[in-house]
């Protein structure tokens, strides 16, 4: 079994973190930017909204639990304004109160909880955008 990490093939890939914590904006961009990848941040919901309705993403990572707009609001409205929106990751800490099939109804395609590790992420980016 091959134990290399898997990695964003494409040169320039662009993601969109929707996150309202800096820290954690800090944290992923390091992940990611430091791999050759474009990454842009929003602050909440209504923000990554627009920020995708100006910009083409490959994928988009989206905290559910935000000021001003959710993430799972957030991913119904990308959703139901892009004939082809790009595949919407949730990161997400809480656990308790999760309705999986509420989440995956609004158009986000997969669920990964805080902490989480760049494994996680990248395997993730692989499956999601480079494998689809």
């Amino acid at each position: 079994m091959n134990n290399q990490e898997p990695k964003p093939e494409r040169e320039g890939l662009n993601i969109l973190y929707v996150e309202d914590k800096p820290t954690n904006q800090k944290v992923f961009a390091l992940m990611f930017e430091s791999r050759g990848c474009n990454v842009d941040f929003a602050d909440n919901g209504q923000e990554g909204v627009e920020m995708a309705e100006k910009k083409r993403y490959d994928v988009i990572f989206m905290d559910l639990k935000m000021p001003v707009m959710d993430g799972i609001t957030a991913a119904k409205i990308i959703n139901e304004k892009d004939d082809h929106p790009p595949p919407i990751i949730a990161l997400t800490a809480y656990y308790d109160g999760i309705d999986r099939s509420e989440v995956i109804a609004n158009g986000i395609v997969d669920i990964i909880h805080k902490p989480f590790s760049f494994q996680d992420i990248l395997n993730k980016v692989v499956y999601w955008v480079q494998e689809k």
